[in-house]
């Protein structure tokens, strides 16, 4: 008798969980449930429509991004702007050896890492330039048009300067107890923060600096471990998620936030992602092939920005790249990518013909997804 309810037990929790995922009966597969492959096939989850795929110059090596709706594609001579049939919109000539393309908002900026310039756009036409001192390594932008720049000096220290979006220069620090990764204005533009390594002994903790917008530190928190964290994102204006390999920590600016352990059980981090005061999404190993997944090689947690449970999704394969929106995350494995949305819900599902590089979103229904051969704006329906 306890037999025969464990099982309606389960078939229940079964339906429920497939009715809630809209997954169809066809989509249950017993033959890999019983092989450890998981529940359900992800061979079934339904197919968008078939995108018009725009084919590249693979030797030009072009780099690709969205920005304002716009599919941007830069290569060391030239950027243009294309509509989602492949159509020039516009064009510009510029010369970057080795181009690097970041958005934020209607803002766009176009560096030439290890070398000395970058170009800044708004609503994807070209406002102003600068030819720095000495070269770069690493450059942002965010959604209010300020450039934080990262350039070495001739002493071997980092130097930090900061622009707004005329292209003013708001402060410049020299640092030199540190080895700087990155830094990053906040999406309300009124806190810097410097994702740094401590290189003054042998412990390389990385710290995690709050600034205000003139260069005054605020706060400086240490990470304790010997761990490098190599990304970092804002979850609100005055927070950020630090991500090692096996590690996901979230920093405040205040003293009273100080510094949360997301827990992600030592576990290895493929990717992660965060849509700012809304969720953060981290991808990392399943280890426990539970038999209510999707194929059980990457457990995919939702992090409610707003305190709730996080949602865990398992996805088939390795997640090796990763980008979100309000609406919409989307994950993918090398040649498949998968629609979630925030709530844990797979709305779709795209298979490339060779390996992807890249995922940007258009905007509310449709993706870029760029591979080593081609490009295609994606559908994504549900949404």
């Amino acid at each position: 008798m306890f037999f025969l309810l464990f099982i309606i037990t389960v078939c229940i929790a079964a339906y429920t969980y497939m009715k809630s995922q809209d997954i169809k009966p066809g989509d249950f597969d017993l033959k890999g449930l019983l092989q450890g492959k998981g529940l359900f096939n992800t061979a079934h989850v339904q197919q968008t429509s078939k995108p018009k795929e725009i084919e590249y110059d693979r030797k030009e090596q072009p780099v690709f991004a969205v920005c304002s709706g716009t599919v941007i594609m830069c290569g060391k001579n030239y950027v243009r702007g294309l509509d989602s049939d492949g159509k020039q919109k516009w064009s510009e000539n510029i010369l970057v050896s080795n181009p690097v393309v970041k958005s934020a908002g209607s803002f766009m900026v176009i560096a030439d890492i290890r070398g000395r310039s970058f170009f800044t756009f708004k609503d994807n036409t070209l406002k102003w330039n600068k030819e720095l001192e000495s070269s770069l390594v690493n450059i942002e932008v965010s959604e209010s048009g300020y450039i934080s720049a990262v350039r070495e000096s001739e002493e071997g220290k980092a130097v930090l300067t900061v622009y707004d979006q005329y292209g003013n220069d708001i402060f410049t620090s020299f640092i030199g107890e540190y080895e700087v990764l990155s830094a990053k204005v906040s999406p309300d533009g009124d806190t810097l923060v410097l994702n740094s390594i401590d290189t003054r002994d042998d412990s390389s903790n990385t710290v995690i600096e709050f600034r205000d917008m003139r260069g005054r530190v605020i706060n400086t928190r240490e990470l304790d471990g010997n761990t490098l964290f190599p990304l970092m994102y804002f979850t609100d204006d005055e927070t950020v998620l630090s991500i090692s390999e096996s590690s996901s920590v979230c920093t405040g600016k205040s003293n009273k936030n100080g510094i949360k352990d997301l827990n992600t059980s030592g576990r290895r981090i493929y990717s992660a992602g965060v849509q700012p005061g809304r969720y953060a999404v981290i991808a990392f190993e399943d280890e426990s092939k539970s038999a209510f997944t999707f194929g059980g090689a990457t457990e995919l947690k939702i992090f409610d920005l707003d305190g709730r449970q996080p949602v865990s999704v398992s996805i088939d394969g390795d997640v090796r790249g990763m980008e979100v929106s309000r609406e919409c995350i989307a994950v993918h494995t090398g040649r498949d990518v998968y629609f979630i949305d925030a709530g844990g819900k797979l709305l779709g599902k795209y298979s490339a013909k060779t390996d992807i590089r890249n995922i940007f979103f258009v905007d509310k229904h449709n993706a870029l997804v760029v591979t080593r051969s081609n490009i295609a704006v994606v559908p994504i329906k549900n949404i």
